[in-house]
């Protein structure tokens, strides 16, 4: 059962609709019609994101027009009644009127015979009746609240979901068993309310505020120039994640948050209005979050323009196995860690150090330029933030020098070994393979007596 994840309760059927509680999550799919940032994308980019998408956006489309088309001829969620012509009105009639014979003719039996047996048979009628009666008015409800989530922009489809969308719509075939249950034929495959009801699934809210708000967080610590702990923040993300159960997770990664729409990935592009799950499909996030670093398994293969193929292992089909949630929150929860990491990257780059008496600018003098021969002057500050990136480095990571991006850095690769490499402006890469280890690496680029600090003028790198 899906979990509540809104702080706004569901209606309580009570009592005499027992048989059809459930809970919902929490919001609405707008993930499959995100745009990505405007931009300039390269070709192989663009051809592997219309791949991955079309289907999925038509597939969504298509569910909301069915809503919108429900919404539009009720003209409002307070129009929903119980019975409706041309769907249900005409069976629960025929229902009624079966059992309501059936039960006269077993009245008449039983004067004459006395029959327990058949007194038995009366009661069961009896309760089909009351019984149809409270599934009805749960349905409604059900239909209600529903439809007004929809509205509200909080629905999220699972692939699971499309039951939803055509029973709450009166779109399926409308069904009443013996006994009185209410259910419904989708697709050939009958379900019964009781066993679906108030499953659906809606934005996973406390994730999205928990998300926004440890990225707010980290941004002004940042700003303070405090240490950025990723562990610790990976793990308030994952205690929040497991709340939500597996369907918590999952509605996670088909919701735009807004708070990771500057995170740049690793092909130079913002994340925009893409979903977690538009990304991972698309083979676009850093090597870790496919190469089995974070879970232990592999999800594709990376092709010669970084873009990791995840259709040969069914892209992100994984992802709404309950069994493979731990590692789908690893991932939602690395990913989180990783948005927060910039927002104090940018925090940072606004830290102000006080200054020393005198008036003094108080930058360091890191030495010579490897390229234009020149003295670089930097606030400590930046060799704080430099420091920051080269502790918190992964594989895969690219820690560039404090002359721009196209100059020089450390790459980090699968042993944990930082390459050093110099840009080539005529293939466009960066190349070089000489190995240091992290503390040797971190002094190419910064002196040691900077490293707490320090004032003494630096050695020439």
């Amino acid at each position: 059962m899906a979990k509540k994840q809104s702080t706004t309760p569901r209606i309580n059927y009570g009592p005499d609709t027992a048989l059809i509680m459930g809970e919902g999550q929490v919001a609405r799919s707008e993930a499959a019609k995100t745009m990505l940032p405007t931009m300039a994308f390269t070709e192989g980019f663009e051809k592997t994101f219309s791949a991955v998408f079309k289907e999925q956006q038509q597939e969504q489309e298509k569910r909301d027009a069915i809503r919108e088309a429900a919404m539009i001829d009720l003209g409002g969620v307070q129009n929903i009644n119980k019975l409706t012509e041309g769907y249900n009105k005409q069976q629960v009639t025929d229902f009624v009127r079966g059992k309501r014979d059936e039960y006269a003719k077993l009245s008449d039996l039983y004067q004459k015979t006395k029959d327990p047996n058949i007194l038995d048979k009366m009661d069961a009628i009896k309760f089909s009746f009351q019984n149809l009666n409270q599934q009805l008015n749960g349905l409604v409800n059900e239909r209600r609240e529903y439809l007004d989530a929809f509205d509200k922009k909080q629905i999220i489809d699972l692939p699971k979901d499309s039951i939803y969308t055509m029973a709450y719509t009166n779109n399926g075939q409308f069904e009443i068993g013996d006994n009185g249950d209410v259910g419904f034929n989708i697709d050939g495959k009958s379900s019964l309310l009781k066993d679906i009801a108030g499953k659906w699934n809606v934005k996973n809210n406390i994730y999205g505020a928990h998300a926004m708000q440890s990225y707010m967080n980290s941004v002004g610590r940042g700003e303070k120039n405090t240490t950025f702990y990723p562990d610790i923040e990976k793990n308030k993300t994952l205690a929040i994640l497991r709340q939500g159960g597996p369907e918590g997770v999952q509605t996670a990664t088909k919701s735009d948050f807004d708070f990771d729409d500057d995170y740049k990935l690793p092909n130079g592009q913002l994340a925009g209005k893409m979903t977690f799950e538009n990304m991972f499909k698309s083979g676009i996030l850093a090597d870790k979050f496919y190469d089995g670093s974070l879970t232990g398994v592999v999800y594709g293969t990376k092709g010669k323009d970084g873009i990791w193929n995840t259709s040969e292992t069914g892209g992100s089909d994984w992802f709404w196995n309950n069994e493979n949630s731990k590692d789908l929150s690893n991932l939602v929860a690395e990913f989180t860690t990783d948005v927060n990491q910039t927002g104090w990257n940018q925090g940072n780059a606004n830290y102000k150090p006080k200054t020393p008496r005198g008036g003094q600018s108080g930058k360091l003098n890191l030495g010579k330029s490897r390229f234009t021969n020149e003295s670089i002057y930097v606030e400590q500050r930046f060799v704080n933030n430099k420091l920051q990136e080269f502790n918190n480095a992964k594989k895969g990571d690219f820690i560039s020098g404090f002359e721009g991006a196209n100059t020089y850095g450390f790459k980090v690769d699968e042993n944990g070994n930082f390459i050093y490499q110099e840009y080539n402006p005529e293939t466009g890469k960066f190349e070089g393979d000489k190995k240091f280890n992290r503390d040797n690496a971190i002094t190419q680029f910064i002196p040691s007596h900077y490293l707490g600090g320090g004032s003494k003028p630096a050695d020439n790198l």
